[in-house]
């Protein structure tokens, strides 16, 4: 741990008295991560709209985690987020002039929290914070929380390399370890609070137990989730079951995720009384030879043939689970805007055909890495998607298409490490097949490039 990040966290506790006499531990990391495509438009056409053309920009993201160990039985943990995904150059300070000015002024200022909920929190803020209390029977949290379970595929953190939202709920929670082996876990959420004094709310309950040994973890949850809904509509009733498991058999690692989710009710987008029953799975198998590793990592995500109907079959992965740098990770086909603002970014999103979560797929992503020296490695990738069910219409567009990938990561220095990764994306039939009275298909081919340096300790 570094001592002085220790120190600057605990100087925030200074005005009490009692927080001095605790011991801080501080993780953390700061990245910049850049990134150039061309072009997510998937065409030169004018007639879809203004193509995008090369973009080019870089992001900041800081994210601190002091821990204080009040005592040997509780301890108080915050998660701190500072420029989160803003970009290089952002909130440019626009001085007031006066008569002999200087001929240029340069400045930058601290980006100001957001009242809109769709929009990032762009400041250093609290993101979480959360206590934990060791009892004689277990470990007693309660506190706002980050969500993380199995391959992260429905319940991510976003602490990844290339995350960028994080699941989070306000929770109370008890955990306890049965013989060494077996974890259970029961939970409480609050996921929305809604207008107060009104039956309006989002919360949850869940159970979870694994046995865990060193070469095997197996874990399942049960989680129930319920929306009040006002005004006379159906509640929203959700249960999630979710199996996870994790082995390492000799020279072969692997993980895998299965997800099953019910429930019915009327959905916040304004649907009434919809049946939901979707499915989730992936599974990432890696062998070890060193020094080269070949892996495979293969995902399900269920689609729906009728999406006329109130019966939702469509599951969709968490957005932190990242495969590509373009296929599931950038929205496509991105235009530029008739009248840029700062509220749009110059980024028209109507014409999206895929967005930035797996959803509606079948994937497979085969992998070889290779270490050429100590803290070095180069990897290469093909990643091949398609829809794993589609409305009859589009019965000829089942191909999403495919990214070939290549990257380099080094860490060659203690908590500094590089990665770079550039892709080809060919798009598929669900692309190129796409018409209307002006755009016949999208397909031409986008090309995205992203470097990564980041400092973790």
């Amino acid at each position: 741990m570094s001592t002085r990040p220790a120190l600057a966290i605990a100087m925030l506790f200074a005005s009490s008295p009692q927080a001095l006499a605790a011991e801080v531990e501080v993780e953390g990391a700061f990245q910049t991560r850049g990134r150039f495509f061309d072009s997510l438009s998937l065409t030169e056409t004018e007639e879809a709209g203004l193509p995008e053309g090369s973009t080019l920009y870089a992001e900041h993201r800081l994210w601190l985690r002091p821990r204080l160990l009040v005592s040997k039985d509780v301890r108080l943990t915050l998660d701190f987020k500072g420029l989160d995904n803003v970009v290089w150059g952002d909130r440019p300070v626009i001085p007031r002039s006066f008569t002999n000015e200087p001929l240029l002024e340069d400045g930058l200022s601290a980006p100001v929290s957001t009242t809109d909920a769709t929009a990032p929190l762009l400041d250093f803020t609290i993101w979480r914070a959360w206590a934990d209390v060791d009892t004689t029977v277990g470990r007693l949290s309660f506190g706002r929380m980050p969500l993380h379970w199995g391959m992260g595929i429905w319940q991510n953190d976003g602490m990844g390399i290339n995350a960028e939202y994080g699941d989070t709920a306000d929770r109370v929670q008890f955990e306890t370890l049965v013989q060494d082996t077996v974890f259970v876990r029961a939970a409480l959420d609050t996921h929305a609070e809604n207008f107060v004094n009104e039956a309006d709310d989002t919360y949850a309950a869940s159970l979870a137990a694994a046995y865990r040994s060193e070469k095997l973890v197996v874990g399942g949850q049960l989680h129930y989730r319920h929306t009040d809904v006002l005004d006379g509509g159906q509640d929203l009733d959700v249960v999630t079951a979710d199996l996870a498991v994790e082995a390492e058999l000799g020279k072969l690692e692997a993980s895998a995720e299965f997800v099953a989710q019910f429930g019915g009710g009327d959905l916040p987008t304004g649907a009434n009384d919809v049946n939901i029953s979707g499915f989730g799975a992936a599974i990432d198998a890696t062998l070890n030879v060193s020094p080269t590793k070949i892996s495979v990592e293969a995902g399900f995500a269920s689609g729906d043939k009728d999406d006329t109907d109130a019966r939702i079959k469509t599951f969709s992965f968490d957005r932190d689970h990242n495969v590509g740098i373009m296929l599931f990770e950038q929205p496509m086909p991105i235009f530029r805007t008739a009248a840029p603002n700062a509220t749009n970014g110059n980024r028209d999103y109507d014409r999206v055909l895929l967005g930035n979560s797996i959803s509606n797929a079948l994937y497979l992503k085969p992998t070889v890495a290779r270490a050429l020296v100590e803290g070095l490695d180069l990897k290469a990738s093909i990643l091949l998607a398609r829809a794993a069910a589609l409305p009859e219409r589009l019965g000829d567009r089942g191909s999403y298409g495919t990214e070939i990938l290549g990257g380099v990561h080094w860490y060659g220095y203690e908590h500094f490490e590089l990665d770079a990764r550039g892709g080809v994306f060919l798009p598929g039939t669900y692309f190129r097949n796409f018409s209307t009275e002006t755009i016949q298909g999208y397909r031409d081919t986008a090309v995205g490039v992203q470097v990564t340096g980041r400092v973790r300790f």
